[in-house]
């Protein structure tokens, strides 16, 4: 729990920067020799703040509206110097208001603000945030923001393909998402703070899976006939190997030696030297191979056979099989559980689960799964099942498995509102933990939602609007401070959107700190030349000055350019009925009328003022834009006098 906010007070002024270039007071000296960086010294740990950019050509020390930031925060323990590591700090960008600083107890009244989640006051660029990214069916990649506090989502980004995604993997800075999009024959390079596609990658005929060495230099891609390496910083093919016929599966160990490759069309698994970038050895381990597995902590690789059943294993250290297990025809998928010693298998065409103990090399459970289990999913605590022919997901505690003989534990609970079509065979991830309350987040293609799930309960507690698209896989990507490299160090990334002058808002509970650093971001002028052209303003066709309680009422408008032309067709058009405070508000649906505006019905639950607010990100309308309408709710007259004479009839009615 957070305790009440205070800040720091004087103790900031009265400690002495590291050096005098880190001070405060240097700010304004800033040279294009160094980046935006500050110091500040309380409570016995010391914060350095600095902003670098992601891209590296750009000169340090300056920034310009458009710019992608690593914002860095570095904490050490000022009488030793040592990094303080396992930290949970948050921080915010807002604009700073007015021309003189931010003072101690303006920052901790922002800090209090952005820490209540209020949908009204929220930070310009929030830095403690985790989107869910959908890989769609139709070409397309989904963005949204969950808003948890207020229910449903919100539209961050739509990323457009060349041709629909077929496997994609995430850079370990988070930075740069690799989709294979095989119709082209490339793959796609995104950057994930500005959601656009940087570079096509053309590889060799139809790429499908991908594998990301884990030091995140080269990018392997499975194609017809053997795999390419990509240069992850180039985006360039620098060696192809071919391996056999497929499709594949790919997998690499920890130490960025050996890339094993499923030939499902060679009955073979190749060995791949990583460094060397050829091939060792084939290694014959079953009839049509379509998984496979890697365990750091049993140095062994599964791999899971359908036409024959059989479930190998495969020394890393050696490259030579281990065991082959035999199971019945009609595997799908093998997966590693987090502990690395158990893995799961399934068999839609037989509804049965099999779990492997890799230091026995055996099968130590088996059990049956409802209609056609398709895929194994993780979190520390649990596996879940998902089912293509049911939609029953299936929870397995993990420290309830593993003893030989006995009957795997299971809990169930309705997941979606429809089962995911059979023969919908997808070995790319949907189902994904979630970075807080021990929940998961999970797609369904049939019914084209994102479900979220919390542990311990029945049923889903919601889903995500996926805004009509299908979901073929869904992943979450963690825009939080998370401590990265050296210990001590916490980042993230940063798009920054407006120009100003902004304050970094810093929080730690333990011990407390609160402290606005200062970034100063100049306009870009090609930029404001864009706005001028697109902006946009909010025109209501109808203004009602009171409106009854309880009852709908049509409220129309319009959104028009600097042209005085009508912006029609926007999709992410979002409506907000907000009672003062923030506390109730409702979600309103948005129909288009004529081509010329849009329409709305509100329906106030009690008498009182209420705000609408409009927001469309695609036309540069914010949900805090200052032109809302206010209306006031009341009784209709001949419902009050209903309500008094019902009143008097009771005894006592009227006092």
């Amino acid at each position: 729990m957070i305790a009440p906010l205070v800040p720091v007070g004087g103790a900031l002024a009265a400690e002495d920067p590291v050096s005098p270039s880190a001070g405060s007071g240097d700010r304004a000296a800033a040279t294009t020799e160094a980046p935006a960086a500050d110091t500040i010294r309380v409570g016995g740990i010391q914060v350095a703040f600095e902003a670098t950019h992601v891209d590296r050509a750009k000169p340090a020390g300056t920034y310009v509206e458009g710019d992608d930031l690593v914002v860095s925060f570095r904490i050490t323990d000022t009488a030793s110097g040592i990094p303080l590591e396992r930290l949970y700090p948050a921080a915010w960008m807002d604009p700073r208001v007015g021309k003189r600083g931010t003072n101690d107890r303006l920052c901790a009244d922002k800090a209090r603000t952005f820490l209540s989640g209020s949908l009204l006051s929220k930070a310009e660029i929030d830095l403690n945030v985790f989107y869910v990214v959908a890989l769609n069916r139709d070409a397309t990649i989904t963005v949204v923001d969950p808003l948890f506090g207020f229910g449903g989502s919100k539209l961050l980004a739509m990323v457009r393909l060349a041709g629909p995604g077929e496997d994609w993997v995430l850079t370990p800075d988070q930075r740069l998402l690799f989709v294979s999009t095989p119709e082209v024959n490339e793959v796609a390079v995104v950057n994930t703070t500005s959601w656009r596609v940087v570079a096509a990658v053309p590889v060799a005929s139809y790429p499908q899976r991908l594998y990301l060495q884990q030091d995140g230099s080269f990018l392997w891609v499975a194609h017809r006939g053997g795999v390419s390496a990509v240069s992850c910083e180039t985006f360039e093919v620098v060696a192809r190997v071919d391996t056999g016929p497929g499709p594949h599966d790919l997998v690499g160990d920890r130490d960025n030696r050996y890339l094993f490759v499923a030939n499902s069309g060679a009955d073979s698994v190749s060995v791949v030297d990583m460094r060397q970038r050829r091939k060792t050895t084939d290694l014959p381990v079953g009839r049509q191979p379509i998984s496979l597995s890697y365990s750091a902590t049993a140095e062994s690789v599964l791999v899971a056979c359908r036409k024959d059943g059989v479930i190998a294993a495969i020394d890393v250290a050696s490259r030579t099989l281990r065991a082959r297990m035999p199971t019945a025809p009609g595997l799908r998928q093998v997966a590693f559980a987090p502990d690395g010693r158990l893995a799961f298998a399934v068999n839609p065409e037989r509804n049965e689960l099999h779990i492997v103990d890799a230091a026995r090399n055996r099968i130590v459970q088996s059990g049956t799964m409802a209609e056609r289990p398709s895929q194994v999913a993780f979190t520390h605590q649990l596996a879940y099942v998902l089912h293509e022919g049911d939609d029953t997901v299936y929870m397995i505690p993990l420290t309830e498995v593993g003893v030989p003989g006995k009957p795997i534990p299971l809990i169930d609970f309705p997941g979606t509102h429809y089962p995911v079509p059979a023969k919908h065979e997808t070995l790319v991830t949907a189902l994904v933990p979630s970075p807080v309350d021990k929940a998961v987040i999970f797609a369904n293609p049939a019914d084209s939602a994102i479900y979220y799930y919390r542990e311990g309960m029945a049923a889903p507690s919601g889903q995500f609007n996926n805004y009509g698209h299908v979901p073929r896989a869904v992943r979450v990507l963690d825009r939080s401070l998370q401590e990265r490299g050296p210990i001590g160090l916490y980042q993230t990334t940063a798009h920054l959107r407006k120009a100003g002058t902004y304050d970094v808002v810093f929080f730690l509970e333990n011990p407390r700190v609160i402290h606005c650093f200062q970034l100063e971001v100049s306009p870009d002028p090609r930029l404001v030349a864009q706005r001028r052209h697109r902006e946009v303003h909010l025109q209501y066709l109808t203004r009602p000055g009171q409106v009854p309680v309880q009852r709908p009422t049509p409220l129309d408008f319009r959104i028009v350019g600097a042209d005085d032309r009508a912006r029609t067709g926007l999709k992410d058009l979002e409506v907000r009925l907000v009672a003062p405070g923030g506390i109730w508000h409702k979600r309103l649906e948005v129909k288009e009328i004529g081509g010329v505006g849009y329409r709305v019905v509100i329906e106030p639950p009690r008498p009182g003022y209420y705000y609408v607010y409009v927001a469309s990100d695609s036309a540069g309308l914010k949900t805090t834009n200052t032109n809302y309408l206010v209306v006031k709710a009341a009784k209709p007259a001949e419902r009050a006098a209903a309500d008094e004479a019902s009143t008097a009839e009771r005894p006592g009615g009227g006092h």
